[in-house]
């Protein structure tokens, strides 16, 4: 997932933020660390890439799956004055959506919903 924000000086901001949802530093590749301002987080198997662009303007948002982490990262969340707004439980699991510095939208919850393909 590539987020965005809108100027080098957010990326350290957006760093923080995404590491206080649980995120872990990862290093880039030395060619795009060279030459391309930003950075990558990593969420289990999900990889989240904070580069310099526009932001898609709409309710777009992307979710991630805190698990048994939840409780700890809105009271990080909440101590640091991060807004959110809860949403209703679907499929079991508890919801909200925060911004990220930059204005992006993320959905955190406890746990996915189950993979089911469509049939048909």
């Amino acid at each position: 997932m590539t987020v965005t924000v809108p100027s080098e000086g957010l990326i350290r901001a957006a760093e923080a933020f995404y590491r206080m949802l649980g995120g872990i530093p990862l290093e880039r590749p030395p060619m795009l660390a060279a030459d391309t301002p930003g950075c990558w987080l990593g969420f289990g198997d999900t990889q989240v890439h904070v580069i310099v662009g526009e932001a898609e303007p709409g309710p777009a948002h992307f979710a991630l799956d805190i698990g048994r982490d939840y409780d700890p990262v809105l009271d990080r969340l909440t101590k640091a004055e991060v807004g959110r707004r809860d949403a209703r439980r679907l499929w079991g699991a508890r919801r909200c959506f925060v911004q990220d510095p930059a204005g992006n939208r993320i959905e955190l919850f406890e746990w996915p919903p189950e993979s089911v393909p469509e049939s048909g």
